[in-house]
């Protein structure tokens, strides 16, 4: 089933399988665009939105009544490569002159810099490659960061470990040809690879342990709770904080949420599609849950693209609004570009904010029962920022 066929399917099913939409939240036509968007970070009045696109900032920020995303201003930094979320605030990484700077922020606006080990400096700064930067890890924790197959906490007193290699748990695909999502709650690192229909996995690792190997949790039967079933693409590991793990994982309608509890065991929230829905929770739609994320309460959010945003309750997803979030295309030469969501924030007074993938950040608000909608475009990279693609050495070679 190719792609168009997937989301006209995807349509029909969800309009079958819910009630049906009320008035587009969105026009019929929103710009295209070649920069994609990534996280949406929730972030003052606003969010942090993160590309990896050329054609952008690395880190922006937008509101909710902005119709394009505004460079980051970090104090001393040319170039802001990544940000996170931390549990009282925000974390920031960057280029400053020759060296690799990291500034957290506090959730009253006051920033301070963390120290980092000079191994993170590069020795030339074409060394600065996508696959070679630093990057913040996600952690409820102390600052940490990983570069290449170490990982660092970053404070005053810092430390590293080495990753040994990942081994080969499913005979059907390497994990150096997938793409990753990280998260360390204490000294425990998860990982969770994913690769479209080829699928994926989710393993951890103990950091303080004297000898690091990795645990495979993917593949378990049902009702093991040492880990999580089937071998699907992971697209998000989050938590809330007290040992509480998020796993989402998903490949066309196909969908699992899975949660590991403070005592280390997992459970099944969701894991099928609507005809072979098995879990707690009951997602009656068609599609995958594409992410998951939080508010300031602490209260569990799904992007459920094909039909919509929804709410986790004790028992069941509570629609927040219904949107096609896959509807929307544009014609790029001869080729039909679909959108595709990916990623999901939610700011401090409620407004929702989703990522695509060449059509920008669509934002939404609810003002008297009604949710409306509109998008907010990427700015184009400043010439004030660095191009990573043309800097010349940072120290003469001989």
């Amino acid at each position: 089933m190719n792609h168009r066929t997937f989301i006209i399917l995807t349509a029909f099913l969800v309009g079958s399988a819910c009630e049906v939409y009320s008035a587009p939240l969105l026009p019929d036509k929103i710009a295209y665009q070649v920069a994609s968007t990534q996280q949406v970070i929730p972030y003052r009045d606003g969010v942090l939105v993160e590309s990896n696109d050329g054609e952008a900032d690395n880190v922006m920020f937008a509101r909710f009544d902005a119709k394009e995303t505004v460079p980051v201003e970090v104090e001393g930094m040319q170039l802001v490569f990544d940000a996170e979320r931390t549990a009282d605030g925000v974390v920031f990484l960057g280029l400053q002159g020759k060296k690799i700077v990291v500034v957290k922020e506090t959730a009253g606006g006051e920033r301070h810099a963390v120290t980092v080990p000079n191994e993170f400096h590069p020795q030339f700064l074409e060394d600065l490659g996508p696959s070679t930067r630093p990057l913040l890890i996600p952690t409820n924790n102390e600052i940490a960061a990983i570069a290449g197959d170490v990982i660092w906490w970053l404070n005053k007193e810092w430390k590293s470990r080495k990753l040994p290699s990942v081994p080969k748990f499913n005979k059907e695909f390497d994990p150096r040809d997938m793409g990753q999502v990280h998260f360390l709650d204490g000294t425990t690192f998860y990982a969770g690879w994913h690769r479209g229909e080829w699928g994926g996995m989710l393993a951890s690792i103990n950091l303080s342990a004297p000898e690091l190997k990795w645990q495979y949790l993917s593949e378990k039967e049902e009702g093991d709770t040492s880990g999580i079933p089937g071998n699907f693409p992971v697209k998000t590991i989050f938590s809330l904080g007290g040992g509480d793990i998020w796993v989402s994982t998903t490949w066309d309608a196909y969908r699992g949420l899975f949660h590991r509890d403070p005592h280390g065991k997992w459970h099944t929230l969701v894991n099928g599609d609507v005809k072979v829905g098995r879990g707690k929770l009951i997602l009656p739609v068609y599609g995958p849950i594409n992410t998951i994320a939080a508010d300031h309460e602490g209260k569990l959010y799904a992007l459920a693209g094909a039909a919509g945003v929804y709410r986790l309750g004790k028992s069941k997803f509570e629609p927040l609004f219904r949107h096609d979030f896959y509807s929307h295309t544009a014609v790029q030469g001869r080729n039909s570009v679909y959108s595709d969501p990916s990623n999901l924030g939610i700011s401090q007074n409620g407004d929702i904010f989703v990522s695509t993938n060449n059509f920008g950040v669509l934002a939404f608000r609810e003002k008297d029962g009604q949710w409306s909608g509109h998008q907010i475009t990427l700015n184009k990279r400043s010439e004030r920022h660095l191009d990573m693609n043309t800097l010349p050495p940072s120290r003469e070679k001989k």
